[in-house]
């Protein structure tokens, strides 16, 4: 294909310009579409990493509940 054809250039122009169009903007969105990937990657990643400590917290605060517990029952007898 001529870059610069003799007969019917305004079809020419049409079809090539309008691939290279719609080809761009499929680019816009697959790049858009991967950026929304990864930043909702990153929140889910946050959200475990806080779930994770917060059960962390939890876990200790019942092993010292039942340690204290532990303690004044024997401190009773």
């Amino acid at each position: 294909m001529p870059l610069f054809p003799e007969y019917d250039a305004h079809r020419y122009y049409k079809i090539v310009f309008g691939r290279i169009l719609g080809r761009f903007i499929l680019v816009l969105i697959a790049s858009y579409l991967v950026m929304l990937g990864k930043e909702f990657i990153a929140a889910y990643q946050e959200k475990d990493y806080y779930r994770q400590a917060y059960e962390q917290l939890l876990k200790e605060k019942q092993e010292n509940t039942h340690k204290t517990r532990q303690k004044t029952r024997v401190q009773d007898r």
